[in-house]
């Protein structure tokens, strides 16, 4: 049933977009990103009936996906969840390059400060992620100067921190997070566990 519902998804919104040529950028990202997400779902459904397995129709489903991704990125380069799809889709295949490549693309490339701040939030997780804690650390500088209300990017700052074992800079870079966002709860979670 799963797959049938992703399918006529797929179908309507390939039909959708074909009616959008005059449509404003935004309405016409919108449709691009939920083809997107009903390409990647199809695709995670495949595997899972093929037991995990990275088939050449899976690998297809997602190609696909991540095409509709950058197109709706296109359209609207603010589409940070775009991006955040993409990098799902080159976990689940194993490509942390293409990832991290993915995000550098767009790092610089949303039209408000926010985007790019997140975008940036992003490309710094996954750099930790690959081990490259100083490296995130200089890109989550980047996204706090653009917006430092960004409470993502103190998340991730105190987590580089940590990975470098900085465990006293990390507790500061919380505090600014509570200083900033005062309900910001996630972070006084981590305050708590210091």
């Amino acid at each position: 049933a799963r797959l049938e519902a992703m399918q006529r998804a797929r179908t309507d919104l390939e039909a959708l977009q074909g009616m959008l040529t005059n449509a404003a950028p935004v309405f016409r990202a919108s449709v691009d990103f939920q083809l997107g997400r009903a390409l990647k779902h199809l695709g995670d459904f495949r595997r899972e009936a093929l037991g995990g397995t990275l088939a050449d129709e899976v690998r297809a489903l997602y190609a696909e996906a991540l095409a509709a991704f950058d197109t709706a990125l296109i359209h609207d380069p603010d589409r940070v969840d775009a991006v955040g799809e993409q990098i799902l889709i080159f976990q689940a295949t194993g490509d942390a390059g293409r990832a991290l490549e993915s995000v550098r693309q767009h790092a610089d490339s949303g039209r408000t400060r926010l985007a790019r701040a997140k975008m940036k939030v992003m490309l710094a997780s996954l750099l930790i992620d690959a081990g490259r804690a100083r490296d995130a650390l200089a890109t989550l500088d980047e996204a706090l100067a653009l917006e430092p209300l960004a409470m993502d990017a103190h998340l991730e700052k105190w987590r580089a921190l940590m990975v470098l074992e900085r465990p006293g800079e990390a507790e500061a870079a919380l505090e600014t997070a509570v200083e900033r966002e005062p309900g910001f709860v996630d972070a006084w979670i981590k305050l708590g566990e210091m």
